[in-house]
């Protein structure tokens, strides 16, 4: 089958397991045009035969017509075009599917993250009426004309007053929350893919989809963490989270300075060498100062870094998906909320008792040792067992083979 995915061909990481899928042919939808795509990458990833550009199509019809997609694949549904493509895939009876890009869901942290204060609600709506829509007016158009083409493609009335209304909530609130407040089913894609119960509570704020309605796969990513054989070698891994860059929860730069020096510190101080693994969209430039000043600390950011995490004898990092796989390759973890007011953002990994929590960075100098010595992962066989129930259930290296066959429905 020709498969259309909706997908950022930058963020290999989201679709790289598709490489296993030998029976389809896939193509990406992304960027606004050529000039978009070579500003943002050298080359298109092996796994596409063939790529397209919004801006070559007018409405979303016109765009079906050309590329003649047997199936379209979303890995999120929260841009205007995206939702109008579904819309329309499902009026003219082509296969959409919602396919998860994460493994740490948080449907408390999600309701965090869609507070905005009145001060900030005027901000957002300064911001994208005048930096946004009137610097980029031709955009914007474009955008509205592609949307609003598919206003008679809606079932009822209510769905058409509730598809009218979306982008003017959206110049008001966060996308997601924009969305959870305008909740119509011709806008979520026909079959969900949803790695795990954890982020099926999430999704299902923003799309009112019934839990009968998802597609549960496990998460795909970690098929590799399963027949690895638990190894560990001398140095530890601190996992960056880009929390000054996303404006999160009161860093700044003193802060990060803070975090930086203490680590590099530590690892002079023990002479044990440490990784510090960056986001993808971290900034580099924070770390520069720190690059080649001691053999102990390193620096990285792209690249495969498996191996390095599966050795590791002691892991460090904030809430996220890659912390969901390394506890199930039951890694030895200390879940951190090293932020200006202490706290753990996102999912509390600790309270399933398969892991360390650390809420002050002072606590590296003083639990280190005890949290080299206890792998709770390993220790507490029961709980380890209830947290791959919740988050990566079934664990047994066959989840992409459960995506992959999801694309064969109708």
């Amino acid at each position: 089958m020709r498969i259309l995915i909706i997908t950022c061909p930058k963020r290999i990481d989201l679709y790289n397991y598709l490489k296993d899928d030998r029976g389809n042919m896939f193509e990406v939808l992304w960027y606004e045009n050529i000039n978009e795509f070579k500003k943002h990458e050298t080359e298109l990833h092996e796994l596409f035969g063939k790529q397209y550009f919004w801006n070559d199509y007018f409405t979303p019809l016109k765009l079906l017509l050309s590329i003649k997609p047997e199936r379209i694949i979303f890995t999120e549904i929260i841009d205007q075009r995206e939702i109008a493509l579904i819309v329309a895939a499902k009026y003219y009876n082509i296969p959409t599917f919602y396919l998860e890009h994460g493994s740490a869901g948080d449907k408390e942290t999600a309701i965090k993250r869609q507070y905005f204060s009145k001060t900030d609600k005027l901000i957002r709506f300064k911001n994208v009426i005048f930096k946004r829509i009137l610097t980029s007016f031709i955009h914007t158009l474009r955008v509205k004309i592609f949307y609003y083409s598919n206003i008679f493609l809606l079932n009822n009335f209510r769905s058409f007053y509730r598809y009218c209304k979306l982008p003017f909530l959206m110049l008001w609130h966060l996308p997601n929350k924009a969305l959870s407040l305008c909740i119509f089913k011709e806008r979520v894609p026909k079959y969900s893919i949803v790695f795990n119960q954890l982020n099926f509570e999430e999704f299902q704020l923003y799309t009112g989809i019934s839990k009968e309605e998802a597609l549960f796969t496990g998460i795909p990513f970690f098929d590799q963490y399963f027949q690895s054989t638990p190894i560990s070698e001398d140095h530890i891994l601190y996992i960056e989270h880009p929390m000054l860059e996303s404006n999160l929860l009161e860093w700044d730069i003193n802060h990060h300075n803070k975090i930086a020096d203490t680590l590099l510190n530590f690892a002079i101080k023990r002479k044990v060498k440490l990784y510090v693994k960056l986001h993808p969209i971290s900034d580099i430039s924070l770390w520069e100062k720190y690059k080649n000043v001691s053999p102990f600390f390193e620096i990285i950011q792209y690249g495969d870094y498996m191996k390095l995490y599966l050795s590791s004898k002691l892991i460090i990092g904030y809430s996220s998906s890659l912390i969901t796989g390394l506890l199930c390759a039951k890694k030895n973890i200390v879940n951190i909320g090293w932020h200006p007011t202490p706290q753990i953002f996102g999912v509390n990994f600790s309270k399933y008792n398969i892991c360390h929590q650390s809420l002050n960075i002072e606590d590296l100098e003083s639990s280190f040792d005890y949290w080299i010595l206890n792998n709770l992962a390993e220790l507490n066989e029961n709980d380890y067992k209830s947290f791959i129930n919740k988050f990566n259930y079934p664990f047994d290296g066959k989840a992409t083979e459960r995506v992959i066959n999801s694309f064969k429905y109708v």
